[in-house]
């Protein structure tokens, strides 16, 4: 039986439209640099390292981490981050009330090859403070900080270089933490961010000076989208379902302007189609039946 697909305008208020979503990421890549002799990659092992000797007389070598999530699908339009908040597991810690710092990397860095020697540099213009529970190999313990204010300003426009974790250098303490990194052998505790997020782009009726959004008739369910720009500007074309779950981002990035074609095929149900920048929006009903 053939599939039939039946396109409706969603009439939007004239005020501003608020759009909310939520995503998690896993670490695109995850590293220790350790201050030992030979300097050495610590990129791919099952653990970062996080520890630092203040006390007297020195017992560790110190130890920082650094993990990177891929924001690229995200950047471009102008995302207000309700909230970010990383999912890590404590493997050990050997101070309950040890905190830790979380800032952001001041250049980038390959895990295969980052070293003490060659870290980057960091940025602690804005930074997290807080203390990671305790946790063994056997119970991971989940810490889950708080980092809004480090997301928002990639999103802003900031260079996403990754967050470091490092000891507070407010001595005399000795601090040793570790956390499990993407190579760890159980998926259930991956380094992850979550990331919930809106805009605030208009869909109302000055939109429709700027946007041009036309889905014609179709059949089998294969769906022949164009859109247009009446500038070059950062947009995304993204199909969600009737309970607003995200289905597929189908553009995101720099667009030109002009005329755009883009194909999608959907199954039985009821979508939403919504063409947004970073000023404009507008949003179609795609009902698509047997």
């Amino acid at each position: 039986m053939k599939k039939k697909i039946v396109f409706l305008a969603l009439i939007v208020g004239m005020g501003a439209a608020s759009h909310a979503d939520q995503v998690v990421l896993d670490t695109g890549k995850d590293s220790e640099v350790y201050d030992q002799q030979p300097d050495m990659f610590m990129g791919g092992d099952p653990v970062i390292e996080i520890h630092a000797d203040w006390a007297d007389p020195e017992v560790l070598w110190p130890a920082k981490g650094l993990f990177w999530f891929d924001l690229s699908g995200l950047i471009g339009i102008d995302y207000i981050v309700d909230e970010a908040i990383l999912e890590l597991y404590v493997l050990e810690n050997n101070i309950q009330q040890a905190p830790l710092d979380i800032f952001r990397s001041a250049e980038s860095w390959q895990e295969s090859a980052v070293t003490w020697n060659t870290r980057p540099g960091e940025n602690h213009a804005i930074y997290v403070r807080d203390t990671p529970p305790v946790g063994t190999m056997t119970e991971p313990a989940l810490w889950n900080p708080d980092v809004t204010e480090i997301v928002q300003s990639w999103f802003d426009g900031s260079p996403n270089h990754g967050f470091y974790i490092d000891v507070p250098n407010t001595g005399p303490v000795w601090v040793s933490v570790l956390l499990a990194s993407k190579e760890n052998p159980h998926s259930a505790i991956l380094p992850r961010l979550h990331i919930n997020y809106h805009t605030q782009a208009n869909c109302n009726e000055e939109s429709r000076k700027n946007l041009y959004l036309d889905v014609p008739s179709v059949c089998n369910g294969h769906v022949v989208i164009r859109f247009g720009l009446s500038t070059t500007t950062n947009a995304s074309v993204r199909i969600f379902d009737a309970s607003g779950a995200l289905v597929e981002t189908l553009v995101q990035g720099s667009i030109a302007d002009g005329i755009h074609s883009i194909h999608w095929t959907g199954e039985q149900g009821v979508y939403f189609l919504y063409l947004e920048t970073t000023n404009y929006c507008e949003i179609t009903k795609l009902v698509v039946m047997e």
